[in-house]
Protein backbone atom coordinates (compact mmCIF):
# COMPACT_ATOMS: atom_id res chain seq x y z
CA UNK A 1 0.00 0.00 0.00
CA UNK A 2 1.19 2.94 -1.21
CA UNK A 3 0.92 6.17 1.66
CA UNK A 4 2.12 9.51 0.68
CA UNK A 5 2.26 12.04 4.08
CA UNK A 6 1.16 15.70 2.73
CA UNK A 7 1.85 18.83 4.96
CA UNK A 8 0.36 20.91 2.57
CA UNK A 9 -3.58 21.64 1.46
CA UNK A 10 -5.00 19.56 -0.81
CA UNK A 11 -5.98 16.32 1.74
CA UNK A 12 -7.86 16.96 4.97
CA UNK A 13 -7.89 17.40 8.42
CA UNK A 14 -10.55 15.96 10.18
CA UNK A 15 -11.72 12.77 12.04
CA UNK A 16 -11.19 9.19 10.54
CA UNK A 17 -15.12 8.55 10.78
CA UNK A 18 -16.08 11.87 8.34
CA UNK A 19 -12.90 11.37 6.65
CA UNK A 20 -13.96 8.00 5.26
CA UNK A 21 -17.59 8.94 4.95
CA UNK A 22 -15.84 11.18 2.08
CA UNK A 23 -13.52 9.01 0.04
CA UNK A 24 -11.78 10.61 -2.64
CA UNK A 25 -12.53 13.79 -1.38
CA UNK A 26 -10.37 16.98 -0.22
CA UNK A 27 -10.07 20.48 0.90
CA UNK A 28 -8.31 22.49 -0.83
CA UNK A 29 -9.05 25.95 0.54
CA UNK A 30 -7.10 27.03 3.15
CA UNK A 31 -9.81 28.68 4.95
CA UNK A 32 -11.65 25.67 4.82
CA UNK A 33 -8.99 22.44 6.07
CA UNK A 34 -11.46 20.40 7.55
CA UNK A 35 -13.11 17.90 5.93
CA UNK A 36 -16.31 16.95 7.59
CA UNK A 37 -19.62 15.03 7.46
CA UNK A 38 -22.82 17.05 7.55
CA UNK A 39 -25.73 15.24 8.75
CA UNK A 40 -28.62 17.55 7.90
CA UNK A 41 -27.32 17.51 4.05
CA UNK A 42 -26.07 14.45 4.13
CA UNK A 43 -23.09 15.08 2.50
CA UNK A 44 -19.28 15.71 2.80
CA UNK A 45 -18.40 20.06 3.57
CA UNK A 46 -15.10 21.36 4.11
CA UNK A 47 -15.20 23.74 6.88
CA UNK A 48 -12.86 26.53 8.02
CA UNK A 49 -12.28 26.01 12.05
CA UNK A 50 -14.81 27.38 14.16
CA UNK A 51 -13.05 28.99 16.55
CA UNK A 52 -12.02 31.53 13.25
CA UNK A 53 -15.59 32.07 13.35
CA UNK A 54 -17.30 31.67 17.10
CA UNK A 55 -20.40 33.83 16.93
CA UNK A 56 -22.00 35.19 20.47
CA UNK A 57 -24.61 37.72 21.07
CA UNK A 58 -24.78 38.94 17.63
CA UNK A 59 -20.84 39.36 17.46
CA UNK A 60 -18.29 36.99 15.52
CA UNK A 61 -14.97 36.89 17.07
CA UNK A 62 -11.98 35.39 15.31
CA UNK A 63 -9.79 33.39 18.29
CA UNK A 64 -5.90 32.70 17.76
CA UNK A 65 -3.05 31.73 19.19
CA UNK A 66 0.00 34.06 20.57
CA UNK A 67 1.75 31.63 23.81
CA UNK A 68 4.90 29.87 22.20
CA UNK A 69 3.77 27.47 25.13
CA UNK A 70 0.75 27.21 24.18
CA UNK A 71 0.44 28.00 20.05
CA UNK A 72 -2.46 25.69 18.69
CA UNK A 73 -5.65 26.65 18.40
CA UNK A 74 -8.36 23.84 19.15
CA UNK A 75 -12.04 23.82 20.05
CA UNK A 76 -14.71 21.17 21.51
CA UNK A 77 -18.10 21.70 22.40
CA UNK A 78 -19.68 21.49 26.21
CA UNK A 79 -22.57 19.07 27.00
CA UNK A 80 -24.93 22.30 26.13
CA UNK A 81 -23.65 22.74 22.49
CA UNK A 82 -22.05 26.12 23.12
CA UNK A 83 -18.21 25.80 21.19
CA UNK A 84 -14.83 26.11 23.70
CA UNK A 85 -11.87 27.74 22.23
CA UNK A 86 -8.43 27.12 24.04
CA UNK A 87 -4.84 27.36 22.95
CA UNK A 88 -3.15 23.92 23.25
CA UNK A 89 0.34 22.67 23.67
CA UNK A 90 -0.18 19.93 21.03
CA UNK A 91 -2.67 20.01 18.22
CA UNK A 92 -5.95 18.66 18.52
CA UNK A 93 -8.19 17.11 15.41
CA UNK A 94 -11.93 17.08 15.42
CA UNK A 95 -14.74 16.95 13.28
CA UNK A 96 -17.12 19.79 14.08
CA UNK A 97 -20.01 17.13 13.39
CA UNK A 98 -18.46 14.89 15.77
CA UNK A 99 -18.01 17.16 18.03
CA UNK A 100 -21.15 19.28 18.10
CA UNK A 101 -23.85 16.02 17.48
CA UNK A 102 -22.32 13.09 18.62
CA UNK A 103 -19.42 13.68 21.23
CA UNK A 104 -20.22 17.20 23.10
CA UNK A 105 -18.49 17.23 26.27
CA UNK A 106 -15.84 15.35 24.95
CA UNK A 107 -12.32 16.44 23.92
CA UNK A 108 -8.69 14.62 23.65
CA UNK A 109 -6.39 16.01 26.46
CA UNK A 110 -3.38 13.25 25.52
CA UNK A 111 -1.37 14.14 22.98
CA UNK A 112 -0.30 10.65 21.93
CA UNK A 113 -4.48 10.06 21.44
CA UNK A 114 -4.86 13.77 19.53
CA UNK A 115 -8.29 12.93 17.35
CA UNK A 116 -11.79 12.80 18.40
CA UNK A 117 -13.55 10.14 16.40
CA UNK A 118 -16.82 8.21 16.45
CA UNK A 119 -16.88 4.11 16.90
CA UNK A 120 -19.73 3.31 14.77
CA UNK A 121 -19.27 -0.29 16.07
CA UNK A 122 -19.73 0.74 19.88
CA UNK A 123 -21.34 3.78 19.01
CA UNK A 124 -19.20 5.72 21.14
CA UNK A 125 -16.73 8.44 20.96
CA UNK A 126 -13.03 7.99 21.31
CA UNK A 127 -9.64 9.58 20.97
CA UNK A 128 -7.00 8.26 18.68
CA UNK A 129 -3.53 8.77 17.33
CA UNK A 130 -3.57 10.57 14.31
CA UNK A 131 -3.12 7.57 11.46
CA UNK A 132 0.68 10.52 10.25
CA UNK A 133 1.91 9.67 13.48
CA UNK A 134 2.64 5.79 13.02
CA UNK A 135 2.69 5.04 9.33
CA UNK A 136 4.23 1.49 9.69
CA UNK A 137 6.67 2.47 12.32
CA UNK A 138 7.18 6.14 10.96
CA UNK A 139 5.97 9.34 12.92
CA UNK A 140 5.32 12.30 10.39
CA UNK A 141 5.11 15.80 11.10
CA UNK A 142 4.86 19.13 9.52
CA UNK A 143 7.18 22.08 11.13
CA UNK A 144 6.85 24.61 8.04
CA UNK A 145 4.93 27.19 9.46
CA UNK A 146 3.13 28.20 5.72
CA UNK A 147 1.84 24.35 5.82
CA UNK A 148 1.85 23.74 9.79
CA UNK A 149 -0.74 20.87 9.10
CA UNK A 150 -0.37 16.98 8.66
CA UNK A 151 -2.88 15.99 6.89
CA UNK A 152 -4.49 12.53 5.12
CA UNK A 153 -7.04 11.10 3.08
CA UNK A 154 -8.78 8.20 1.77
CA UNK A 155 -8.86 7.25 -1.77
CA UNK A 156 -11.65 5.99 -3.90
CA UNK A 157 -10.63 2.18 -3.07
CA UNK A 158 -10.99 3.24 0.17
CA UNK A 159 -6.99 2.84 1.20
CA UNK A 160 -5.40 6.15 3.40
CA UNK A 161 -3.17 7.95 1.46
CA UNK A 162 -1.80 10.03 4.69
Amino acid sequence: QMRVVLCAVGAALGSLYAIKKCPGETCSKPAFPFLDWDHDKGACTCRAHPCHRDERDGTVVTHSCTDSELPHLSFFYNEQGDLQCDCTKFEQFASEHISKDLCPGHRCTDAAFPLLDWDEEKGECICRTHPCHNDDGVRHSCESEDKPHLRYRYDDSDKMAT
